[in-house]
């Protein structure tokens, strides 16, 4: 048992709140200054209930303001919550509809603002902060590795990263952490009524992602492993209530089979292969963001000494874990390891690049927390007799807590989460330089949206979505004439038109290109100048 009546334990406990405090203060500072990037403008149109064939009707090659993109990131009085559930079943079935039928009330209630959008995100952030404490009382019975596993969650910059974001992710956090708190707590209660609210929050996990299978997994190789593999009270109350979480989750899987052609077209992407090179970094980038918010860059000695330096510390907390507790690691070890096996071993063995995203392993995240805080909190409390060592534990952990929010603070004023998006904000602020400009682009609903978020309610678009037989401007209407990333049909089309493209900006990462051009003035007079390009 760790020892608690050392005065300055009290002292400690006061430190991590004052870091709790700051952790919720980032959550909640400059929510509108990151990109509002491709996955949230979905958000919105979810929420609006309209189809994408609806907004693809602007998508005509007819010149319209920016704000005519308005109405379909909003909730509209036309559609309610039944049509939003219905979208994302038609289009986009790989996202349970949970949270969008709760984004789509709050929008409702507090407006569709960007700002009102990732405020419930961070609501939900916040709150996963006394469940991280509640689930370490009923891991370890010990406040103290409450407060330490509470102070990383509050400071480390990937959850702070998708507290600030219009999607599922904080709320996903939130019930892993909910159903793993009642899973405990009904094997210790052993009554039907504790089962009951463990089913209850498995249904709705599911129904939050789809990856809440992994956790339902995760729970059963516990239950299983702690009951030696026999059919006891608790294994069974674990099936009847999985099979009930399961049960209840029949009908999503049926919509996720019955469009399972327009399932795989939308998560092809996962499929293509990363070099290996690209995934080691995405690896290294993934585990350091657990505790420090570094800028995505090269495979660098900083970034691989860094990673290396955690993933030690990540490994000495495992063995700790496994020497000093019964049954606790077992948890924690199925909730990583299942998480990990599931998008580390397909991109392994068929390649992909599953496993460089980082919101899919917040299972995981969540177990490298718990397992580095019993770690730090022991250390600190059994070495009061040994100075040296001690001093190398309370070291370690002011780097750690320091380390996350210094980069945090670094972070805030950012006009990216580490680059990424970064350019929708450059090419944003490209053409908002120009007083009347006119944007040309044949590029998806995903790819202007989080441009036109930014841009001003001056600029004009002209969308496609494939070749028509003439498109026209009037050239002394607008002072540039930009062509945001063009396909090679519409670049070759106006090359041969005899429009000179000049390139002001161009972005390159992986298999992703980003180009922004402007047209060059012709040399007909103004006012009788007029533009036809010919598909």
């Amino acid at each position: 048992m760790m020892k608690y009546e050392q005065p300055w334990i009290q002292g400690l406990k006061m430190a991590l709140a004052i870091v709790i405090v700051f952790g919720v203060l980032f959550r909640l500072v400059n929510l509108d200054q990151k990109p509002y990037w491709h996955d949230e403008t979905y958000t919105s149109l979810r929420i609006s209930g309209f189809k994408i064939e609806e907004v693809m009707q602007l998508f005509n090659g007819q010149i319209i303001d920016v704000e005519a993109l308005r109405p379909y990131q909003q909730v509209s009085p036309e559609h309610g919550a039944i049509a939003t559930i219905q979208r994302i079943a038609e289009e986009d079935s790989q996202h349970t509809p949970l949270y969008f039928v709760i984004v789509r009330a709050w929008a409702k209630l507090f407006g569709s603002s960007i700002v009102s959008l990732r405020s419930l995100s961070v609501l939900f952030s916040i709150l996963a902060l006394p469940f991280m404490y509640w689930l370490c009382v009923e891991l370890f019975a010990l406040p103290l590795v409450g407060w330490m596993a509470t102070a990383l969650m509050a400071t480390a910059p990937i959850y702070i990263r998708y507290a600030q974001e219009a999607r599922p992710y904080s709320m996903w956090i939130l019930l892993i952490l909910i159903t793993s708190t009642f899973l405990l707590k009904a094997i210790r209660q052993k009554t039907a009524v504790s089962w009951g609210i463990y089913a209850i929050a498995m249904i709705a996990a599911l129904y939050c992602h789809v990856f809440s299978v992994l956790v339902l997994v995760s729970h059963g190789m516990y239950v299983l492993v702690v009951q030696r593999f026999r059919l006891t009270g608790a294994a069974i109350a674990y099936l009847m209530s999985a099979s009930i979480a399961v049960l209840s989750f029949l009908p999503w899987l049926r919509v996720m089979w019955m469009s399972r052609e327009r399932l795989v077209l939308t998560t092809n992407w996962a499929k293509v292969p990363l070099p290996f090179t690209e995934l080691v970094k995405s690896w290294s980038l993934n585990l350091c963001h657990a505790f420090v918010s570094i800028p995505s860059s090269s495979l660098n000695s900083v970034l691989i000494g860094l990673s290396a330096a955690i993933l030690l510390l990540l490994a000495g907390a495992v063995y700790y874990l496994q020497r000093r507790t019964r049954q606790v690691w077992i948890l924690l070890f199925a909730l990583m390891g299942v998480t990990t096996a599931a998008f580390l071993l397909p991109d392994l063995v068929t390649a992909g690049r599953r496993s460089a995203v980082d919101r899919y392993f917040f299972i995981c995240y969540l177990g490298i927390h718990l397992t580095v805080a019993y770690l730090l909190a022991s250390q600190l409390v059994r070495n009061t007799t040994n100075l040296v060592r001690l001093r190398l534990w309370q070291v370690i952990t002011v780097i750690l807590l320091s380390g996350s929010i210094l980069s945090n603070v670094v972070t805030m004023q950012a006009d990216t989460w580490w680059g990424w998006s970064e350019f929708d904000v450059e090419v944003a602020e490209q053409i908002n330089q120009s007083q009347q400009p006119l944007v040309i682009s044949d590029m998806p609903f995903g790819g202007i949206m989080p441009v036109g978020h930014r841009l001003h309610s001056n600029t004009k678009l002209l969308l496609l979505t494939e070749a028509i037989d003439e498109l026209q401007w009037t050239e002394h209407e607008f002072s540039d004439v930009f062509v945001y990333n063009p396909s090679d049909c519409l670049q070759s089309t106006l090359t041969r038109q005899g429009k000179a493209l000049t390139p002001i900006y161009q972005f390159r990462d992986n298999t992703l290109a980003i180009a922004l051009y402007r047209v060059q003035p012709s040399d007909t007079k103004i006012g009788t100048a007029h533009q036809t390009i010919a598909f």
